[in-house]
């Protein structure tokens, strides 16, 4: 609070007052810089999650890819073994095979019981 001190002037307590006004502005000035600053790093740290991810999603991609294409070559293998269509063991086994076959962008799905 406002201490009134004696014997000063109205002009010594507006230079007092533009003096604390100008601190005030320069606080609220440093403390929006350092608002942005921490939204400015909190938006880092979600792109770099969000990056981490995308990154882990396309490893797990291609982790399926892998096994699928596994999956179809082993199907394949036994198709040839057993002079027989590949859809064939795939319905032994409980495997949809795409209509255009392995190497299609389909998946091999085991079917739901």
């Amino acid at each position: 609070m406002y201490k009134c001190r004696r014997n000063e002037s109205a002009h010594s307590i507006e230079l007092r007052l533009r003096v604390k006004e100008a601190k005030l502005q320069d606080l609220q000035r440093q403390t929006q810089q350092l608002e942005d600053e921490v939204l400015l790093l909190q938006g880092e740290d979600s792109y770099k999650d969000a990056q981490e991810l995308v990154t882990r999603h396309i490893g797990q991609l291609h982790r399926y890819n892998e096994l699928r294409d596994i999956a179809m070559s082993l199907m394949t293998m036994i198709a040839d073994q057993r002079q027989t269509s590949l859809s064939k063991v795939a319905d032994e086994i409980g495997a949809d095979v795409p209509e255009d076959g392995p190497r299609s962008h389909g998946s091999v799905t085991a079917h739901k019981c």
